[in-house]
Formats: C-alpha cells, sequence, structure tokens
C-alpha cells in the first residue's frame, strides 16, 4: 500500500512544491498585491486578502495564465489520484476487516 499509493502522492507533492510552486508564487508576487478586509462572518478578524496590481495587464499576461492552467490541472489530477487512493484503502479495510472476522 505505501509502495503504490502513499509513496506517489508524497512524490507528486514534493514534485508539487518543487517545480509548479516556484513558477506560482514568482507570478502570483509580481502581479498581486496583499491586502487586510474585516468580515462579519469571521467575527471581525482581518483576512489577508490579495489584489491585482493592474487587471488589465493580469489579462494579457500569459505567463501568469500558463501558470494557473498547469496549477490547475495539476491540482486536478491530485484530487482524482487522491479518490482513488481513498477507494483502494477503503477496499484494503473492508480485506482486513475479513481475514480478521475468518480468524476468529
Amino acid at each position: 500500500m505505501y509502495e503504490q499509493e502513499f509513496l506517489n502522492v508524497h512524490t507528486r507533492e514534493r514534485f508539487w512544491y518543487e517545480e509548479y510552486y516556484p513558477k506560482y508564487i514568482q507570478e502570483f508576487y509580481k502581479n498581486f498585491k496583499a491586502g487586510t478586509v474585516q468580515n462579519s462572518w469571521l467575527k471581525g478578524q482581518k483576512l489577508a486578502v490579495n489584489t491585482a496590481r493592474n487587471t488589465y495587464d493580469l489579462r494579457k499576461n500569459e505567463t501568469f495564465k500558463n501558470v494557473l492552467v498547469e496549477t490547475y490541472n495539476f491540482r486536478l489530477i491530485r484530487i482524482l489520484r487522491l479518490g482513488e487512493t481513498i477507494e483502494t484503502l477503503k477496499k484494503l479495510i473492508l480485506d482486513i476487516d475479513k481475514e480478521i472476522e475468518s480468524l476468529k
């Protein structure tokens, strides 16, 4: 289970942080600025909110669009793969439960 499923999860997450995240964060910092906003549903807590520095330029920024698409696709694949891992774990738990029951 570890070699087939968990190792895959760890390897892909590490790949995200080594390959995709640096590109994403670099473009993000170039194109957005941080600010704060009060929100009543958080009982007066301040949230960090990022706003585009220049919305018009951002719409034309192909590098930023490409980084967003890469990030979206990577995360979508990860969500699908993690769902498969969860199903595999559920089946394994059922098999273990059956085996324990047969030993009683």
